[in-house]
């Protein structure tokens, strides 16, 4: 707690908070009206959190869609609890970082979605061309209290620390102004959340580490690499059993599968069979899409000028449809082939 409520980290947690702004929480104060808050009350809630008495207040629930038809549900901290919050998560990842794993990409200083990426490219170039891709359900509604605060109290011995992120653990969510109970689970939104989540996982990825499996995990998604499809199968069914008995938690069988890298998607990348054969085809196409956005009103004129005979031209031309989709049109082929942008230029990354 003398770390969390040193000066510095103080400062730094009231400017990361003031980037990332937000929507108020419970007491409706904003992030623009917390400094002022501060100055005047800052005396008082600094020694309630040295003496352990500070009383946080309960999360703002709000459910935003998913693109399945679904809904996420975020949880919106008080601007207070927000500043606090970020003040012990940044001492909990300096204490926390030396024992995360390599192959654990999200949430942590210097590391990012590309990263892990490149992992997997690496991973499938070495032949680890199946790919057991797990979802764990509702991760983030169905973390277990009772076993995140068991790894903390190991990690850290500074029990007035640990009361208050139980408290905050406990502090229940507030739906269309009724507050409820907070049973388990680590709301999304919360500047403790990320640093929590990794936390609980950990324990996971060394599992994966000590079977000497393959593997690239950013927060709650992640995917374990085999050479073969029955040795994804026995990995599946590991999985599952180490998940409920050890992370008391659930796979999804619905969204989770033994398959193909190209057959998944991870962090919004697809791996493609062909490599860059792929990624050539998909940038001359961006390129066909763009170039007919900018003829606009002209592209009945412009098909016919590269050769496009008058029916397809016209057709085309008033299609309905999106630029997107047209790009791929044997119209816009035919008018901007292969060779065009060979003569323009423009490399290709796979070999001729």
């Amino acid at each position: 707690m003398v770390r969390v409520l040193d000066r510095n980290n103080l400062i730094r947690a009231l400017k990361q908070v003031q980037r990332n702004k937000g929507a108020a929480g419970v007491d409706s104060m904003t992030v623009d009206e917390l400094l002022d808050f501060l100055k005047q009350h800052w005396s008082k809630i600094r020694q309630q959190l040295a003496e352990g008495t500070y009383q946080s207040k309960p999360v703002l629930r709000v459910e935003i869609p998913k693109p399945d038809g679904r809904k996420r549900k975020l949880g919106i901290p008080t601007a207070l609890d927000r500043l606090i919050q970020q003040a012990i998560a940044q001492i909990m990842q300096e204490e926390w970082e030396v024992d995360f794993h390599n192959n654990s990409y999200g949430f942590r200083p210097r590391r990012n979605a590309h990263q892990a990426i490149g992992y997997v490219q690496d991973t499938i170039r070495e032949g680890y061309n199946w790919v057991v891709d797990c979802d764990l359900e509702a991760f983030f509604d169905k973390v277990n209290h009772d076993l995140l605060m068991t790894q903390l109290k190991a990690h850290h011995k500074d029990d007035m620390l640990l009361r208050l992120i139980n408290r905050y653990l406990k502090a229940g969510v507030c739906i269309n102004g009724i507050k409820q109970a907070s049973l388990k689970g680590v709301p999304q939104g919360a500047p403790l959340s990320p640093v929590l989540s990794n936390v609980v996982l950990n324990n996971l990825d060394w599992e994966l580490e000590k079977r000497q499996l393959r593997f690239a995990r950013y927060a709650d998604d992640f995917m374990v690499f085999v050479k073969s499809e029955t040795a994804g199968k026995r990995v599946m069914s590991s999985l599952q059993r180490f998940v409920g008995a050890s992370l008391r938690l659930t796979v999804n069988t619905q969204k989770s599968a033994v398959g193909r890298p190209w057959e998944c998607n991870f962090l919004g990348f697809t791996f493609s069979r062909r490599g860059l054969r792929d990624l050539d085809k998909w940038i001359r196409r961006r390129l066909r899409c763009y170039i007919l956005k900018r003829w606009g009103s002209k592209g009945y004129r412009m098909l016919r000028r590269l050769g496009v005979d008058r029916f397809l031209a016209w057709n085309t031309a008033k299609s309905a449809h999106g630029v997107w989709r047209l790009s791929g049109s044997p119209a816009l082929t035919r008018a901007l082939p292969n060779r065009y942008f060979r003569n323009l230029g423009l490399p290709e990354m796979a070999t001729r």
